[in-house]
């Protein structure tokens, strides 16, 4: 008898395993089940000494394992919910950037859209203490900014190289037609100011030379664009089929309901007192 009580406890050493089972409760077919997703880890429990019957030890460990079990499944709801709420934060971004929300999307961003080297970068952050946003230049990038971001457009700030703008005329007046004729800048009213930047240079062209220049090419651009709907070559899903006045050549003025608006600046020096953007900070505030 005494022999197998030693052989059963091993002398005043016995080794006791313990699992522990971390649980997910999850809902299935309308129930609760209890899936056993178990990470075990066995571990030993040595020097029971004879004081301690074994009856003693099995209840003890049988209420750790049952309190272990609990708090896995403790552990395993508080993961389900911030994950849940994870999920749902990166679904409410999302929608933000697109603009696909059941309620009206905020719109307070300014955006500086323009061709590369215009100096739009330089303007952004001589004005950075408002809340705007630079788009870049480059082609491809700037067609999914523009995307992304136009629900949201309290205003846009068209920068134009005064110096370059002949070099640049199709380019410039492309890229402007584009964002008069979107449907959600149209919408909602998005007002843009043509900023003639680098009135600094000895050849830079005037406001009214360069809002002159973009009139005449945007008259020409706008009768390829339109066939180019017409035919169904173009994107006629973000593009109204003609902005301005039919039997008129093209004026800013007439692009209605969006207000378009010029001003020339300068945001070159080495300071911020070198350059002058009297005319986009006001413009700007007067958004806000």
């Amino acid at each position: 008898m005494g022999d197998r009580f030693l052989h059963n406890t091993a002398g005043q050493y016995g080794r006791v395993s313990a699992v522990i089972g971390v649980s997910i409760l999850t809902i299935l077919n309308g129930e609760d089940h209890l899936i056993g997703l178990e990470l075990y880890h066995s571990f030993s429990l040595t020097g029971i000494h004879g004081d301690k019957s074994i009856h003693e030890s099995t209840l003890e460990g049988k209420m750790e394992e049952e309190n272990l079990k609990w708090m896995g499944i403790g552990v395993a709801v508080i993961a389900i919910i911030i994950t849940a709420v994870y999920h749902w934060s990166e679904a409410m971004l999302y929608c933000q950037s697109t603009g696909r929300r059941g309620t009206s999307v905020k719109r307070d961003v300014v955006a500086f859209i323009g061709l590369s080297n215009g100096g739009k970068t330089l303007i952004f952050h001589r004005a950075r203490y408002l809340h705007l946003i630079d788009i870049p230049g480059n082609d491809k990038l700037r067609f999914n900014y523009i995307r992304n971001q136009v629900s949201s457009l309290k205003g846009i700030v068209f920068v134009v190289d005064s110096l370059n703008i002949q070099r640049e005329l199709r380019d410039v007046s492309s890229l402007l037609y584009d964002i008069l004729a979107n449907k959600v800048v149209i919408k909602n009213k998005v007002p843009v100011l043509i900023a003639c930047n680098k009135q600094d240079g000895t050849t830079a062209k005037s406001q009214k030379v360069v809002i002159k220049l973009l009139e005449q090419e945007m008259d020409k651009l706008r009768i390829t664009r339109t066939a180019a709907l017409k035919d169904g070559n173009d994107n006629s899903e973000e593009a109204v089929d003609f902005i301005g006045k039919k039997g008129k050549d093209f004026e800013f003025s007439h692009v209605m309901p969006v207000r378009v608006t010029s001003t020339e600046c300068n945001a070159k020096g080495d300071n911020e007192s070198d350059a002058d953007l009297t005319g986009v900070r006001e413009w700007i505030i007067k958004l806000l």
